[in-house]
């Protein structure tokens, strides 16, 4: 009995840790090809990844109001009291081209602006000022690769700039209101500009290629997927991706529909879906709503000549109320005309460091000469600037939700004035400074943002009254896109 019970406990035990073991090697085995199935994407090379041919087109409408009304009582001054209006409507409208020989972007912009000052002591007026303006901005940039290979490419851009503004003023010069001045003036710009180039490299975005890894990444965790999909399925997903977020719709519930329908239709073609149940449905919303990270890969050395004009037509009307009560009126129309000629030198790098780091790597040298009208304004003298700036730094993507980035750069400009007068003097200024960031979306349209700047500023110029700036600056905000 006794040897029969000692012997009967071990075989018992071992039966027990069999059926333990029996359960446990599913797990392992699950544990072990998840890990080097999503090992097989944490060593993917988002830098193989060529964004395929689209094109985008994007109409955006900004609208801003601003008004401050202030009272101030005095027991020995008269009370004063400001009111000031400002609002500004702009429309931008944005272009973007991508071919396996072409890279081209343009962008067109409306703006008007109204401000109204107003100032007055003891219900009087005593200033009243109007500004108004409107704008146009427009450009166009273009890189045609001479083979398919992403190597030499030919760059031209040209671009426009054209303002009308018109600014009336009248100021009570003294308390009695014995001397009115009214001044009104119209400035209108034109400015056409041209540049041309080339250069070697290529910067390819690979956003759409990090969004398809998280949406199959976060199916097979779910357990809604079949398989996970090899490099050339993803690449197809990517550019589904791709096609998807450069597609316009007016109707933005429409088009998240038409989104999501289109990636099903793709995964269920792929034989990858297991379960099209509800959790499929929310993972593959969630991972496409979020994640909208800006990602690049490529290094492109770029060299560029150009040129500017600068017309300016001023017309000026100055009338004074004098003390004898006689006005003074003094009238102004010139055309002024000036030329810009520049040159700039620029290296840009991205590289991704596996799927949740990017570094980047900027060195742009730049050589301007201003040609000034000395006809109209007898204070504009010719001079030059040489200016440059190194920057370097690394973006983390934790998740579709956070992301951070983290940088330093360094600049430096020289201004130097064909002929030093009392007004114009040669100087040099120097600028590193370091920054970071901290982002993170509560959902798809609220973004929070934490952000952290300190620069310091070396100046040689002899009519500067400081040499040496120091600066901290930290901020915090909450954005809301309402469309």
């Amino acid at each position: 009995m006794l040897n029969g019970t000692v012997v009967a406990k071990p075989h018992i035990i071992t039966i027990k840790n069999q059926k333990t073991m029996k359960r446990i090697y599913p797990v392992i085995a699950f544990l072990f090809i998840s890990y080097f199935s999503f090992a097989q994407y944490e060593n993917f090379d988002l830098s193989k990844y060529k964004l395929p041919e689209i094109k985008r087109h994007q109409l955006d409408f900004n609208f801003r109001y601003n008004s401050g009304n202030y009272n101030y009582d005095y027991d020995e001054t008269p009370d004063h009291s400001y009111f000031d209006l400002d609002n500004n409507l702009r429309l931008d409208y944005s272009y973007d081209r991508n071919t396996p020989r072409v890279q081209s972007n343009g962008w067109g912009s409306f703006s008007t602006t109204t401000n109204l000052d107003r100032e007055k002591y003891e219900d009087k007026e005593k200033v009243k000022d109007d500004y108004s303006n409107f704008r146009i901005d427009a450009g166009f940039q273009k890189r045609i690769y001479t083979n398919n290979d992403d190597r030499w490419f030919l760059l031209w851009s040209p671009n426009l700039n054209v303002s009308n503004s018109l600014n009336r003023d009248q100021d009570y010069l003294d308390y009695n209101y014995n001397l009115i001045e009214k001044y009104k003036s119209r400035y209108l710009t034109f400015q056409p500009g041209l540049s041309v180039g080339g250069g070697f490299g290529r910067i390819e975005q690979t956003s759409d290629a990090r969004r398809a890894i998280y949406i199959v990444e976060d199916l097979y965790k779910k357990d809604k997927l079949n398989r996970l999909p090899d490099e050339d399925e993803l690449i197809v997903i990517a550019n589904k991706v791709a096609e998807l977020r450069n597609q316009r719709f007016f109707d933005a519930r429409l088009r998240h529909i038409y989104e999501m329908e289109s990636l099903d239709s793709l995964l269920n073609t792929m034989n990858l879906v297991s379960d099209n149940d509800m959790g499929y449905s929310t993972s593959l919303n969630d991972m496409w709503s979020y994640g909208h990270e800006s990602r690049y890969s490529g290094t492109r050395i770029q060299a560029e000549v150009g040129g500017r004009l600068d017309y300016r037509f001023v017309k000026e009307k100055t009338e004074t109320d004098d003390y004898d009560h006689s006005t003074i009126t003094i009238e102004d129309d010139n055309i002024d005309y000036n030329e810009n000629f520049n040159f700039s030198l620029a290296l840009d790098s991205y590289k991704p460091i596996g799927l949740k780091w990017q570094r980047y790597f900027f060195v742009h040298l730049y050589a301007n000469k201003y040609f000034n009208d000395t006809n109209v304004n007898e204070w504009a003298v010719d001079f030059k600037i040489i200016s440059g700036s190194i920057s370097y730094g690394y973006d983390w993507f934790f998740n579709t939700r956070t992301y951070a980035s983290f940088g330093v750069k360094g600049h430096y400009s020289r201004y130097d004035y064909d002929e030093e007068e009392t007004n114009h003097y040669d100087s040099n200024s120097f600028n590193p400074s370091v920054s970071g960031s901290l982002n993170y979306y509560f959902s798809p349209r609220l973004k929070a943002s934490l952000r952290v700047h300190s620069d310091y500023t070396w100046n040689q110029n002899e009519s500067s009254s400081y040499n040496k700036v120091f600066r901290f600056i930290s901020s915090a905000s909450l954005n809301y896109a309402i469309f």
